[in-house]
């Protein structure tokens, strides 16, 4: 028997590779399922990152869960999964005897509609609430690395437009306090000026300097 990797081979974010390999890999789990190797597919592939290593771990699971009991496959998703994202669609479910089936399938759709997790995760950074406070540093913290994760998920997922990413940009822009909107506004002015238009790429950047600004003030 061929052991099925667990995990995929480095692909530089190459989708013709990336193709290749997970027919590669596909034809190993088959290959594996038609001689109901058990011992060999207990270890699922790994999913570190949102993408071709969902794809594999996906068809893996679905077509192996039946030899399974249900405690035991919670822990091999224990096992396999470590997308601190997928953990984050799945929630408590992913990791619960009678719902992690369930879970496995909502996060799969939602994968396979990145608008969908986009408008979901989107959804999630703007119903948290931010202080205006200067002394109350904590929400505005937590609401920067919140958006810097979405800008984040938008990159892996390849869901770039412009137009989204403008009216985006302006509902998190709107909960930031008064004074770092005023900064932000400038920013975007500088660029247009440079006759660019502005990305929730150059939103996140911007928000990484004044994170870096509010950890120091934190710790003094």
């Amino acid at each position: 028997n061929v052991p099925l990797p667990t995990m995929l081979p480095n692909t530089n974010n190459n989708p013709a590779k990336d193709t290749a390999v997970f027919d590669v890999m596909s034809k190993l789990l088959e290959n594996q399922i038609k001689q109901n190797d058990k011992i060999a597919l207990k270890s699922l592939p790994v999913v570190n990152k949102i993408g071709t290593e969902w794809l594999v771990f996906y068809k893996a699971f679905v077509q192996t869960k039946c030899f399974y009991t249900p405690q035991e496959n919670v822990t091999r998703l224990q096992q396999a999964i470590l997308c601190d994202e997928v953990k984050k669609i799945g929630g408590s479910n992913l990791f619960t005897p009678d719902t992690c089936n369930d879970a496995i399938e909502r996060i799969n759709k939602l994968i396979n509609r990145p608008e969908d997790l986009l408008r979901k995760n989107a959804k999630e950074v703007l119903l948290m609430k931010v202080s205006s406070d200067k002394k109350e540093r904590k929400s505005l913290i937590n609401f920067i690395i919140a958006v810097n994760n979405y800008a984040s998920l938008q990159l892996k997922l390849g869901t770039n437009s412009s137009r989204n990413d403008s009216s985006m940009i302006e509902k998190f822009a709107g909960k930031l306090p008064i004074y770092m909107n005023e900064k932000w506004q400038g920013f975007c002015v500088k660029k247009e000026n440079q006759g660019r238009s502005i990305s929730i790429q150059d939103f996140s950047s911007f928000l990484e300097e004044k994170l870096a600004i509010l950890l120091r003030m934190q710790s003094t």
